[in-house]
């Protein structure tokens, strides 16, 4: 299991338009698809993106090279760019407490509120947290269920805004690998 994060080179936004977070979530399944990697959500903001994401396979690495070149390579197309968008390599934090989901897929998703993109996450269409607030997915590839069972009966829309109103400390390195 893994926190995945890739940020815009200079962190400069990698989405441009609403169509572009489209072919990304696109290539995204389509790589989930290609390396058999599970993910559990995601969330894409302006200069970058985070997902929890299982590989059951060793092949983190050529699953993101094949997901950050193929978006890079739409990008540059479409806009008629040269060079690099990400900054770098990726960035993966190897999440070895199951238990830690719950709390890092909350840390994903609280992503727009917290940057003030939204006052509302179910006004932010670029994430997974529909799929977890709403029978129906929007994202039939993301996985809730191993998330939603360690909240049952609680729903998630209440778990995540008690989470964000509490001063609930989270331990950055377990995020950031600091």
């Amino acid at each position: 299991l893994y926190h995945v994060m890739s940020r815009g080179h200079r962190k400069e936004n990698i989405f441009f338009t609403d169509r572009d977070r489209e072919v990304f979530i696109k290539k995204l399944h389509e790589s989930l698809t290609k390396y058999s990697a599970i993910l559990y959500c995601f969330c894409l903001m302006d200069n970058h993106y985070h997902l929890l994401i299982e590989t059951p396979y060793p092949n983190l690495s050529a699953f993101m090279h094949y997901l950050n070149a193929s978006y890079s390579n739409y990008i540059n197309a479409k806009y008629k760019l040269t060079g690099s968008l990400f900054q770098g390599r990726y960035k993966s934090i190897l999440v070895e407490d199951d238990s830690y989901l719950l709390t890092l897929s909350t840390y994903i998703h609280l992503n727009p509120l917290r940057a003030k993109l939204v006052d509302d996450l179910t006004l932010y269409p670029w994430s997974s947290y529909h799929d977890y607030i709403n029978k129906e997915k929007i994202h039939p590839f993301v996985d809730n269920s191993h998330i939603l069972k360690q909240i049952n009966p609680q729903p998630y829309s209440s778990f995540t805004h008690d989470f964000y109103h509490t001063n609930t400390h989270i331990d950055r390195s377990l995020i950031y690998g600091e």
